[in-house]
């Protein structure tokens, strides 16, 4: 029937509707092991590595403008993960690049986040690693909100490494462990230090400015997506320094801020009970905040012709 297309498309919409008020973490399609099919079928069997050792990897990043325009850098990086942890990746780049535009149509959102997750596969013995089950959810993105990024926020600092700093590990258990102290501290987030010095923050990458010269961790550290672009871009116009960074230097900071996926350009304007610079959001950061939302809009453009979109 002609009007068939039409009532397929109202009961998608109704149906996204519906499950987004009873599920409000997911979007109601996923991805696993070849198949997109609803998130809440969507399962793997209980003696997964994953489960029972917390063995796995993962990969997270969000859409632009509803494209995934980043795709290529942390396919890469997720690949690097996999090869860390010895998981063989059962997909290859473009299938994956495919199948993460069909789960976004079918979602029919605009903006969303967009999370690859590897796992250890069914163990028989409950320790060896087996066939990995691949996974991509598509999640509502969620970003700091405007007042944040004009009033800079808190971090608070913990002793700790994490293992595998090279690879995005599905282990967050000292991330997860000390969330409780961030909210009693009115803190945004952890910063991890080790040996006296400077490594990231849970989720993010840890940026220093003294006065014109960019700092950060080189290191055992992940080397986030969202690092590498403001390197780039940065470069241009600062002197920048990827070394070994003292819990010390924090003192000589004049700004701060920490980057990610979802945060961009964040600043810092306390750490612990010290103040960074004279308190307030930075000139040099808000500055690099723009910098970086024009990089994006050009990527937008690249990859929208790169896989042939219609602006």
């Amino acid at each position: 029937m002609v009007l068939q297309p039409y009532y397929n498309a109202v009961f998608r919409s109704v149906f996204i509707l519906y499950f987004r008020k009873y599920f409000k973490c997911m979007y109601p399609y996923s991805f696993i092991n070849g198949k997109i099919i609803p998130f809440n079928k969507a399962f793997i069997q209980v003696n997964d590595l994953a489960l029972l050792r917390g063995y796995g990897c993962f990969e997270y990043f969000c859409t632009y403008k509803g494209l995934p325009v980043l795709i290529d850098d942390y396919l890469k990086r997720f690949e690097n993960s996999a090869r860390e942890l010895d998981l063989p990746l059962p997909y290859q780049k473009n299938e994956i690049v495919q199948i993460v535009m069909n789960l976004l149509k079918k979602n029919n959102i605009t903006e969303a986040g967009i999370r690859f997750i590897l796992t250890g596969g069914y163990s028989e013995d409950a320790f060896t690693v087996s066939k990995p089950n691949f996974i991509i959810l598509i999640e509502p993105l969620k970003i700091p909100e405007k007042n944040v990024y004009r009033k800079g926020v808190k971090l608070i600092t913990l002793k700790h490494q994490r293992e595998f700093s090279s690879a995005k590990s599905i282990n967050y258990l000292t991330a997860i462990r000390n969330f409780h102290v961030c909210k009693k501290e009115n803190a945004y987030d952890v910063l991890y230090y080790f040996n006296n010095h400077i490594l990231e923050v849970t989720r993010s990458n840890f940026f220093i400015f003294k006065e014109n010269n960019l700092l950060t961790p080189k290191d055992d550290i992940l080397h986030g997506i969202t690092r590498k672009i403001i390197i780039e871009i940065a470069s241009k116009e600062f002197k920048i320094e990827e070394r070994e960074l003292p819990l010390i230097e924090l003192n000589a900071a004049t700004e701060a801020f920490l980057s990610g996926t979802t945060k961009k350009v964040l600043p810092v304007v306390m750490v612990d009970k010290l103040k960074i610079g004279n308190g307030k959001v930075g000139l040099n950061s808000k500055h690099l905040l723009k910098l970086f939302e024009n990089y994006i809009s050009k990527r937008i453009q690249e990859f929208q012709d790169k896989y042939r979109i219609s602006h």
